[in-house]
């Protein structure tokens, strides 16, 4: 087999170029984000907000999808802020009430519990985004091996790159060696945003987050909100409500107060998830609802559901749908 040895392809234009830099041998564009794959963030341009577009004072996983927040006194939102002449419609918006730094977390998922996959101890990745904060508050990202939202945190590799806030979108950029060994029981790794505000009720944003192997950052991969959204629903899926009156699934009762039915999920989700229901629910046809949860020991492929209830006459089947409310939904949970 032949082998052609170059570092640099160009066009007959001139516009742009193919170079392979020596440090990871990945295949990187000046002309066109071409190679699809590249980004380890999901929902990096903020597209998805299964959770709603805004909320506040609530810890946890809220409003864009893959975010965590670490404590209550934030409104997270899914805003229309962006920096000129790029192709992004939305950034995430944190504000404070206090002068205090702003924390947010996303958690990649590991290939397997103790598996460190691209994250080896040696290995490059790059962090990238676009940044705006006030004029004086400073801006980093910072990575760690994790447990997960609920545990613990390692430490965090390298050293830090901070980036001074001006009160334009800025450029943020960060490369680092993972310094690290993955631990038994680690889940993730955390990539932790820092803002450090300067005084009360400071709005930050960012958008166009990108995470990849190597010392390069290349242009941001732009993916459609289908395929953005499935990447999504690995971790969170809410079967919402379109109208008043959408219907859910059906369920047969095989007791007069129990009924089972299944919901299909979009894809396959990263773990056997939790349920939980948002809005006013009922159910249609036989028997009265009262609620539903998981039957059995659950499952990652599809909501296996037991509907609780009563006045059922068994072997009848039932519509499970919303109640006159447009904001019902069933929530599957299986975020790190």
């Amino acid at each position: 087999m032949s082998t052609l040895a170059v570092d640099t392809i160009t066009k007959a234009d001139r516009s742009g170029a193919l170079t392979v830099p020596a440090e990871s041998g990945t295949v990187v564009t000046t002309a066109s984000p071409s190679l699809g794959g590249r980004n380890l963030i999901i929902n990096g341009a903020m597209q998805v907000a299964q959770r709603g577009t805004s909320t506040t004072d609530v810890a946890g996983y809220q409003s864009l999808d893959r975010y965590y927040v670490g404590s209550t006194g934030y409104t997270i939102a899914q805003s229309t802020e962006v920096p000129a002449n790029t192709v992004f419609e939305y950034s995430l918006s944190s504000t404070r009430p206090t002068a205090t730094s702003h924390f947010i977390s996303q958690y990649i998922e590991l290939p397997a519990t103790g598996k460190a996959g691209v994250f080896w101890n040696g290995n490059t990745v790059t962090i990238s985004a676009y940044v705006k904060g006030v004029n004086g508050a400073t801006f980093n990202i910072k990575p760690a091996f994790s447990t997960g939202s609920g545990g613990s945190t390692g430490a965090y590799w390298g050293t830090t790159t901070t980036l001074d806030a001006d009160g334009t979108w800025q450029r943020y950029e960060a490369t680092y060696s993972v310094d690290q060994n993955v631990g038994a029981s680690d889940t993730s790794v955390r990539f932790l945003i820092t803002y450090n505000a300067t005084a009360t009720n400071e709005t930050f944003y960012i958008t166009g987050v990108q995470l990849e192997v190597g010392s390069v950052a290349t242009p941001f991969e732009h993916r459609s909100y289908g395929e953005e959204l499935a990447l999504c629903q690995r971790y969170y899926y809410k079967l919402a409500a379109e109208d008043t009156f959408t219907n859910f699934f059906q369920a047969s009762w095989r007791a007069t107060t129990d009924a089972r039915g299944v919901v299909p999920f979009p894809v396959t989700m990263r773990a056997i998830p939790s349920i939980s229901t948002s809005g006013s629910i009922t159910s249609l046809g036989h028997g009265t609802y009262s609620s539903i949860q998981l039957a059995d020991a659950g499952s990652k492929y599809q909501g296996t559901i037991r509907v609780n209830g009563s006045g059922a006459t068994v072997g009848y089947s039932t519509t499970i749908r919303a109640n006159n409310d447009s904001t019902a939904a069933i929530i599957f949970d299986a975020e790190l």
